[in-house]
């Protein structure tokens, strides 16, 4: 990168950073530097990294430190996750900018706040809606999303604990006309799960999915107990 790049350069407060294979949704298996913000605006229930929800937790990095450790991971892609990435979205599309259109960025947001007016060619978008099955009080999808994803770049992960939520995932689906083929259903797991426990819920969700005609995701690095 050029020294340019890095005039009067952002900051984002970082709570991780850590090299893995994507495990959840449309890009499962690759190999990712994974990028995890600090703050969020939600407080989910069964939130399994409630340590990256304080916005003054993690440490403040510049984005020349980030785009120096992704070049030498070499990854298939970045994902940046949190917390809400868009708590900080001046830096994370600076961040996408600067790496430009040799590398993949996945943003992992919770749809409640709206999407950039300009997206850079190599964003793209993994929502997880946060109103349904869950019901996360102040979890409002923005329409936004939902609009965005009839055209490209965005997808939508929901959880689910049983049947019964992914039927309840396709009713939402239908009734709000998001696009069948964008969306993935993902086991709601517990942090206390064994193996089997975790597979057999896994089992059970796809059998799900696959009936009602929608995408499944797995939890891959869960099972594989990796980070």
């Amino acid at each position: 990168m050029s020294s340019a790049q890095y005039t009067n350069q952002l900051k984002i407060r970082v709570s991780e950073l850590f090299t893995s294979i994507q495990g959840e949704g449309p890009f499962t298996g690759s190999r990712a530097v994974f990028i995890r913000l600090a703050g969020c605006n939600l407080r989910c229930y069964f939130c399994d990294t409630k340590y990256s929800q304080d916005p003054s937790s993690g440490e403040v990095v510049e984005l020349k430190k980030l785009v120096e450790f992704i070049e030498a991971e070499k990854p298939q892609m970045v994902v940046i996750t949190g917390g809400e990435p868009l708590l900080q979205k001046k830096s994370i599309l600076e961040l996408a900018k600067i790496l430009g259109d040799k590398i993949l960025v996945q943003v992992e947001t919770n749809g409640t706040i709206p999407p950039p007016s300009s997206i850079p060619s190599n964003m793209v978008f993994v929502v997880s809606p946060k109103n349904i099955p869950v019901e996360v009080e102040n979890a409002i999808l923005r329409i936004e999303w939902i609009e965005l994803s009839k055209k490209d770049r965005v997808w939508f992960k929901f959880l689910a604990a049983s049947r019964y939520d992914v039927a309840r995932i396709r009713d939402y689906v239908l009734e709000n006309n998001i696009p069948l083929e964008k969306v993935y259903v993902m086991p709601l797991t517990r942090e206390d799960m064994e193996l089997r426990e975790l597979v057999e819920l896994h089992r059970e969700i796809a059998r799900a999915a696959l009936s009602a005609g929608l995408g499944f995701s797995p939890r891959l690095h869960l099972i594989l107990e990796l980070k």
